[in-house]
C-alpha cells in the first residue's frame, strides 16, 4: 500500500496535518491590554483589574526581552523534532517518502529568522528537487536584504500562492511575479520601503484580494487607496493604520472603499478620515460591518460614529475601536450597545481612560432612568383606580401595555 504514491500522499498529509495547518498568525485579541492601572481596574474592577494590570507589565516585559535576548531559530531545530518526530522521521524512510513529504511541507512555508530564509534559498538553488509550489509563504521579521528575497522569487513558483504576509519586514518588497490572480490574503503591516507605486504594481495583479493589511507602510498615501477600491472589488478586509503621517490617508480614498469594496473589517488608526468617511462606510457598508478600528483619529466628533449607531446604520458591528478620540457626548454609543446586548449580540468596545469614564457615567445615569421611571409606573399603579371594574385595583399587566 506505501508503494502507491496516491494513496502514501494521503498518509502523509494526515501525518502532517498539525504541522501545514498551523502557519504563525497575529492572534485576534478578544481585548486590548488597558492603557493605565486605573484604566484596568475601570474596566475589570479591583480583583481582576490589578492581576490583569500585573499580566500587562509582565507580558510587556517579556516581548521586550526576548526580542532583545531572542535566538535565531534553524530550519529544523531540536525542539520541532521533539513536537513533530513522526513528521521529520518520514523523510528518512527512503526517497518517495522523501520528496513526497518534502513537497506536503513546502505548500506552506514560514519563516521566523534570517537563518532560516537564507539557508532555505540556498538549499532550494543547489537541491536538484522540484521547484516548491507553496500555497502561503509567511515571513515573520525578517531583516535579510533584498538581493535574498529575488533569489528566493527566481526559485519558488507562485502559480498556487494564495497567502502571502511579510510581517514586519522593513527591507523586503514582495516581487511583482509573486502576485497571481490566485492570491486572495495580502499582508505587508510594518513595510516601511512599500511606496504606491509598487503597491498599485501588486494590487493590479491580484483582481481577487479579499484581505490587505498595509498598517504601519508610512509611505502609502490616498492615490494607491483610491486604485484599489476600484480594482479590488471583492475586498472584505482593509487595515491601513498608522502611528505616523496619517494625513496621507483622508475621506478621498475611503470613501471609494466604503462604495466600491464588500467591507466587513476596516482598520483605520492615525488616519486623518472625518465624520464624512464614517457616514460613507455607515451608508455603502454598515448591513455587512463587524469591525471598525478608529483609534486615535484625530478629526472625529460626535456627528460621526455617535449619529451613525444612533440612526442604527451598523447592526452588524460587533467590534468598535475608539481609543483617542475626541468624543464628548457618548450616550449614543452606550445606547447601541444596550440594544444589541438586548438581543443576545456579543459587543466590543475599545476605548480610552477618558471614554471608558464618560460610559461608565452614562450607563449609571440610564441605569437610574430606568429605575426611576419603574418606580414612577408603580406609584401611578397604586394610585389609579379601574372605573370598568367596580372600582378595584388596575390589573398591572394591561397598566404597563396602555402606557
Amino acid at each position: 500500500i506505501f508503494e502507491i504514491p496516491e494513496i502514501l500522499e494521503i498518509i502523509l498529509r494526515h501525518v502532517a496535518h498539525d504541522y501545514t495547518d498551523k502557519i504563525p498568525v497575529e492572534p485576534k485579541l478578544s481585548r486590548r491590554p488597558p492603557l493605565s492601572y486605573n484604566h484596568s481596574l475601570m474596566i475589570y474592577g479591583e480583583e481582576r483589574g490589578k492581576r490583569v494590570w500585573n499580566r500587562t507589565v509582565s507580558s510587556t516585559t517579556m516581548s521586550s526581552f526576548s526580542s532583545t535576548n531572542g535566538r535565531p531559530n534553524s530550519e529544523f531545530s531540536s525542539t520541532e523534532m521533539k513536537k513533530n518526530p513522526n513528521l521529520y522521521n518520514c523523510l528518512f524512510v527512503n526517497k518517495k517518502w522523501y520528496f513526497t513529504m518534502l513537497s506536503i511541507l513546502n505548500e506552506n512555508l514560514f519563516f521566523k529568522s534570517d537563518s532560516q530564509f537564507e539557508n532555505f534559498t540556498s538549499s532550494i538553488c543547489t537541491s536538484d528537487i522540484n521547484t516548491p509550489e507553496p500555497f502561503s509563504l509567511v515571513l515573520h521579521k525578517i531583516k535579510s536584504p533584498q538581493s535574498v528575497m529575488d533569489v528566493f522569487a527566481s526559485q519558488v513558483s507562485s502559480r498556487r500562492l494564495n497567502w502571502l504576509e511579510f510581517y514586519i519586514c522593513p527591507a523586503i518588497l514582495p516581487p511583482i511575479s509573486f502576485i497571481s490572480h490566485s492570491l486572495k490574503k495580502l499582508a505587508l503591516p510594518g513595510c516601511r520601503s512599500l511606496t504606491d507605486d509598487h503597491l498599485k504594481l501588486l494590487v493590479s495583479r491580484a483582481p481577487e484580494l479579499m484581505h490587505l493589511d498595509i498598517r504601519a507602510c508610512d509611505q502609502i498615501t490616498d492615490a494607491s487607496i483610491y486604485f484599489i477600491a476600484l480594482n479590488c472589488p471583492r475586498l472584505e478586509m482593509l487595515n491601513c493604520g498608522r502611528h505616523t503621517r496619517g494625513e496621507l490617508i483622508s475621506d478621498v480614498s475611503i470613501g471609494m472603499i466604503a462604495k466600491h469594496c464588500q467591507i466587513r473589517t476596516i482598520g483605520l488608526a492615525g488616519c486623518g478620515i472625518s465624520d464624512w468617511a464614517v457616514w460613507e462606510l455607515a451608508l455603502h457598508c454598515g448591513s455587512r460591518l463587524e469591525r471598525l478600528s478608529l483609534n486615535y483619529c484625530w478629526k472625529l466628533s460626535d456627528v460621526g460614529i455617535c449619529r451613525v449607531l444612533k440612526a442604527g446604520l451598523m447592526e452588524s458591528l460587533s467590534v468598535l475601536e475608539i481609543r483617542g478620540v475626541s468624543l464628548n457626548d457618548v450616550r449614543d454609543i452606550v445606547q447601541w450597545k444596550r440594544r444589541r446586548l438586548s438581543y443576545k449580540h456579543k459587543v466590543l468596545i475599545e476605548a480610552c481612560e477618558n471614554l471608558d469614564r464618560l460610559m461608565k457615567d452614562v450607563q449609571t445615569q440610564l441605569d437610574l432612568e430606568v429605575s426611576n421611571r419603574i418606580f414612577n409606573d408603580i406609584n401611578v399603579w397604586l394610585q389609579a383606580s379601574d372605573d370598568e371594574n367596580d372600582g378595584g385595583d388596575v390589573d398591572y399587566r394591561r397598566f404597563l401595555s396602555e402606557r
